[in-house]
């Protein structure tokens, strides 16, 4: 039975009736399969089948959402309308869109934000597929009509059944007997006849006298040798609840004659269980008493052995400390080595005296260099001052 009203609930709704999602995912499964989505969808876009509660329980979004487009892209042109298939690299929230356009355009209001349908799962998710599968369903003029249930005699069709189940079973010895002779004898069809009919008479018909080629002595002997290896083998169907009933019947039976001797082995294990226990337990006390002194002076050694181990720890923690402190003596050591060492180079090495040597007698030839340019300035002044005053003494001479 197909509901074709399917609507989209509230979350309150959703909550009071917590499974009718996956209701909507069997409608929704029926009608794809009423459009041969098998043959026309899963083998040509090569897509692992979908089951009744596929778009229900979330597992991996990225493939839901995907096989979700392509479905819909498929429904869509299963209308005669035309869209584009998405690709790899098309926004989502694009691929959503244009997939409700063509559900309004039916004639569908839509009530949920379209971010629902991300996941690819879900009662929305549901909702559409539902809308395209009846529109796709609508263009192919096919019509999914509710069943009718025709109820019929429950006791009729179990005797019929126990009628038909009595026929396969029974095996026919006439007949069996007749396919025997068959094999061991070589006779027309007359003979098959007649010894058909030899039958007959022996079962009690009378007024007839039938001749026969085959010797009677030796069809018994051959018969008294085959029957006792004659197998008839019947194959019981095993969902049958008379064969069920049987086989509990004989269970229960066979349970029955066994429980006596059961609870006879049972009852001396209980005894033996019981007695070895009731001796464990003597042992143990006597252990316990003959270990308690041992067990004691064990325990005072292991409480002093505890206390050894605290002082050592103790020790072991003042040790440390006094190690790390000599290791910054030490260092400090190190660092005033060092400085001495830097000093004693200072004041035994000669090397600054030859510098200031040096640089005494770079400054007396310096100083040297300096007074010659000095007497070549004051001579070159005095001659100067000499030009000067002979060319002031010419100026007053022609004046």
């Amino acid at each position: 039975m197909y509901n074709n009203k399917l609507e989209i609930t509230s979350d309150k709704d959703t909550d009071e009736v917590p499974f009718s999602g996956y209701h909507e995912m069997e409608i929704l499964f029926e009608k794809l399969k009423s459009l041969n989505y098998y043959s026309e969808f899963i083998i040509p876009f090569k897509v692992k089948p979908i089951n009744s509660y596929y778009f229900m329980i979330p597992t991996n979004s990225g493939e839901h959402f995907c096989l979700f487009c392509q479905l819909a892209t498929w429904l869509i042109r299963k209308s005669s309308k035309h869209f584009d298939e998405p690709h790899d690299f098309e926004d989502p929230n694009n691929t959503i869109s244009r997939i409700l356009i063509v559900v309004r355009e039916d004639g569908t209001t839509i009530d949920f934000p379209p971010n629902k349908l991300k996941s690819g799962t879900g009662r929305h998710v549901v909702f559409i597929l539902n809308k395209l599968c009846d529109m796709a369903l609508r263009n192919n003029e096919i019509k999914l009509v509710t069943p009718t249930i025709v109820e019929k005699d429950t006791d009729e069709e179990l005797k019929n059944q126990n009628v038909s189940i009595d026929n396969e079973s029974e095996v026919i010895l006439d007949q069996i007997e007749d396919d025997m002779l068959r094999e061991h004898f070589d006779y027309s069809d007359d003979d098959e006849i007649n010894a058909y009919d030899l039958t007959k008479t022996k079962v009690g018909l009378e007024g007839k006298n039938v001749d026969s080629h085959i010797n009677e002595e030796l069809w018994q002997k051959e018969l008294e040798r085959v029957v006792p290896s004659l197998r008839v083998t019947l194959k019981n169907n095993v969902y049958d609840w008379r064969t069920r009933l049987n086989f509990m019947q004989d269970n229960y039976g066979a349970i029955k004659q066994n429980v006596s001797t059961a609870k006879t082995q049972i009852s001396k294990i209980y005894k033996r269980l019981t007695y070895n226990l009731e001796k464990i337990k003597n042992r143990e006390k006597y252990l316990n008493k003959e270990f308690e002194l041992p067990l004691k002076n064990y325990m005072d050694r292991l409480h002093n052995l505890s206390k050894v181990k605290e002082e050592y720890n103790e020790l072991g923690s003042g040790l440390n400390e006094k190690m790390r402190n000599l290791a910054l003596l030490s260092q400090t050591l190190e660092n005033y080595k060092q400085k001495a060492e830097v000093r004693g180079s200072f004041v035994t090495d000669g090397t600054p005296l030859v510098n200031i040597k040096k640089g005494i007698s770079k400054m007396k030839s310096d100083i040297v260099t300096i007074d010659v340019r000095i007497g070549v300035l004051q001579c070159f002044l005095f001659n100067t001052d000499l030009n000067e005053k002979s060319r002031l003494e010419k100026v007053d001479i022609v004046n």
